[in-house]
């Protein structure tokens, strides 16, 4: 009797341990809401993807999303976005990517990353819109490749506070940014090692009084996984972005998110950071689709006020870009042959003396949809300011650039068995040279292109390369009765590529 009387004590004693442990951690435990988005890409306006029947995203709804459903409150939650946030949809690639950060500043972001499609625009316009920003633009990883000091136009980190903590926010930016934006716009800039950079100013950030460390990168989430598979401990939540992709896991400890883009999706991490011991004991994460079923009708009321700014610039794009230029039963889809065809068919006719057009499969980057085909359909498929270059380049060199990076061709079908054709019956050889039409990010080594090292006899025609494609798509005089797939073939011409 007397051992059970021990026990249940001893019990007793243990359960009263246990609750005032759990009392006491719950005291000083504080939760920490973190809102991300990333690779927005200018859309502001919710879309239909091409034969779908939901309606994904639009920063109206969004933002909406956020407030009726999760809650979030500015002032006392954080929200990130992992960059690449101008270019891609023509309501903010047509005004240099302004309407993006006005609707950015009206959502109240904290922070954003620098992407590799910050680039875009050029140096200049890209530093205004950091001025106009107002959150701040991190990157720790960009430096001057001639003194190799940190750029003066971003900054590595920012410390927030939220619900008492401060937390650590440190900017990455891609390695691949030398060939995933223009070159000539990067020419000048080294993009350093991640963990470098982390080891550099994490410890900088843990002095200014960060107590939670965020990694926001535009950096794949394998590569993140890697850094902490191999550098345990060295922040406590890692935010992804580049890849386009969603996902979410825990390894060694650190929280690795990525939130998709086109702000379809967001991400909402809640990290419960105890005082006592400084650490985070507890971190949940979830990926949000912010979709509905167009039929059945929007389950948010879209905010006026932000809905307010879209409306204005969609209406100032409209009466620039709403112009029709063609027309299409079917529509196109991103990156099919056909869209290839479509590119490289237009700067062939455009430039009938050439004997092959290439261009980066990479650079599409939207989908035309069913009926009408507008100015603004175009600039959304095409949305960089690249022009066409015309090479003289041996059939060896031509196959180099095939054999390493693919593309969507013109005038040509290729097999990388050795025998190529030119219009399905003209064959071509090693050392013979042809007259080859690709676009100018290519030409400096964009995407990894090897025509910046060789030996060619290039002409800067400076034509926009969306001109022939717009002029071209006049010229079919296509309609309901004569669609744009009826003229332009669906054949793949060419091995995949980037």
């Amino acid at each position: 009797m007397r051992i059970r009387r021990v026990l249940f004590a001893a019990l007793t004693a243990l359960v009263f341990l246990t609750e005032t442990l759990a009392a006491q951690q719950g005291a000083d435990t504080v939760a920490i809401t973190i809102f991300h988005t990333t690779d927005e890409h200018g859309h502001l306006l919710p879309q239909v993807p091409l034969g779908s029947e939901d309606t994904h995203g639009g920063a109206a709804n969004v933002l909406s999303w956020l407030v009726e459903r999760e809650g979030y409150d500015p002032e006392e939650h954080i929200l990130l976005s992992g960059g690449d946030n101008w270019t891609g949809a023509s309501i903010s690639t047509w005004f240099e990517g302004i309407p993006m950060v006005q609707a950015f500043n009206m959502m109240g972001y904290d922070a954003a990353a620098i992407g590799n499609h910050e680039f875009d625009f050029g140096r200049e316009p890209m530093e205004h819109r950091i001025e106009e920003a107002d959150y701040p633009h991190l990157s720790a990883n960009i430096r001057y490749a001639e003194t190799g000091e940190l750029v003066e136009f971003v900054q590595p980190f920012v410390i927030l506070e939220s619900n008492g903590v401060d937390v650590g926010v440190l900017g990455l930016t891609t390695r691949s940014t030398p060939t995933t934006t223009h070159p000539k716009n990067v020419a000048d800039l080294v993009f350093s090692d991640y963990v470098e950079a982390l080891e550099e100013f994490v410890p900088q950030m843990r002095a200014r009084g960060a107590e939670i460390i965020v990694v926001l990168g535009h950096v794949c989430a394998r590569e993140l996984v890697t850094i902490a598979e191999e550098n345990p401990g060295i922040a406590d939540i890692m935010f992804g972005g580049h890849c386009h992709q969603r996902f979410s896991d825990e390894v060694n400890g650190i929280s690795i998110v990525a939130s998709g883009s086109r702000l379809r999706s967001y991400s909402r991490v809640t990290a419960l950071y105890d005082r006592g011991s400084d650490r985070l004991v507890k971190v949940d994460q979830e990926i949000v689709r912010a979709r509905y079923a167009t039929d059945e009708g929007n389950p948010v009321v879209p905010d006026p006020s932000l809905s307010a700014l879209i409306e204005e610039w969609r209406t100032d794009a409209d009466s620039l870009l709403g112009q029709q230029i063609g027309f299409t039963t079917n529509g196109v889809e991103r990156r099919a042959s056909m869209m290839g065809n479509w590119v490289t068919d237009a700067w062939l006719w455009a430039y009938p003396h050439a004997d092959i057009a290439l261009t980066n499969w990479a650079g599409f980057r939207a989908a035309v949809d069913t009926g009408a085909i507008t100015l603004g359909e175009v600039v959304a498929v095409m949305p960089f300011e690249n022009r066409i270059i015309e090479v003289a380049i041996t059939g060896e060199q031509l196959v180099a650039n095939l054999e390493c990076c693919g593309g969507a061709s013109g005038g040509m079908t290729y097999t990388s068995r050795g025998r190529e054709r030119l219009n399905s019956n003209r064959s071509f050889h090693a050392d013979s040279t042809y007259y080859l039409l690709i676009n100018d990010f290519m030409y400096a080594g964009g995407a990894g292109y090897l025509f910046d090292k060789q030996e060619l006899q290039a002409y800067d025609t400076s034509i926009q390369w969306r001109q022939p494609v717009i002029d071209f798509t006049r010229s079919l005089g296509t309609s309901r009765t004569r669609p744009l797939e009826d003229l332009v073939d669906a054949a793949a011409r060419t091995p995949r590529g980037r």
